[in-house]
C-alpha cells in the first residue's frame, strides 16, 4: 500500500531485543508499536505518547517521532489531577481533538483479536488481548 502512493518501503525485522534500543536511537522513519496501558486510563498514553519527551519530568519516553504541542502540555498535568469526570473527560477529549486534527500517528495497522472457546466455557477477554484465566468458567 505504501508503493502505492509512491514510498519505498524496506522491512526490518529483528527480536525486540534489538528492536528497542535502535527505536530508541532513532534509526526508523517509521516503527511499529502496540499500547495498551494496564491502568485503562486515558491520562496513562497521553503521558507517555503524546507529552513532549522530557526525561527529567518522566514525559513522552515513548514518544519517538518527538511530537510537541504546549496545549497538550498544559491539560496533561491538570487531567493528572481532576477528580470531576467530567471536567476531566472535557480535557481528555481536547487532547483528542488535537491528535486527531494534527494527525500525531497514523495507524496502519491494528491487530486482529482471534480466539475461540467451546460452548461449555464462559470466559471474557479483554480488548487489550491479554488473557486472564480467573476470567475463565467451564461448566
Amino acid at each position: 500500500m505504501l508503493a502505492q502512493v509512491g514510498l519505498k518501503a524496506e522491512l526490518a525485522t529483528m527480536p525486540a531485543s534489538n528492536y528497542w534500543p535502535e527505536l530508541r536511537d532513532d534509526k526508523f522513519d517509521m516503527y511499529m508499536l502496540g499500547w495498551s496501558p494496564g491502568t485503562f486510563d486515558a491520562e496513562h498514553p497521553i503521558r507517555f505518547l503524546m507529552a513532549t519527551p522530557n526525561a527529567e519530568k518522566r514525559l513522552g519516553s515513548w514518544n519517538f517521532g518527538a511530537y510537541s504541542n504546549p496545549r497538550v502540555d498544559a491539560l496533561l498535568p491538570r487531567i493528572q489531577v481532576e477528580l470531576d469526570d467530567g471536567k476531566r473527560q472535557e480535557m481528555i477529549d481536547e487532547v483528542h481533538g488535537i491528535l486527531r486534527e494534527e494527525a500525531v500517528y497514523v495507524p496502519l495497522h491494528v491487530q486482529p483479536l482471534v480466539w475461540g472457546s467451546k460452548a461449555n466455557v464462559r470466559l471474557t477477554q479483554r480488548a487489550d488481548n491479554f488473557f486472564l484465566l480467573r476470567w475463565v468458567t467451564v461448566e
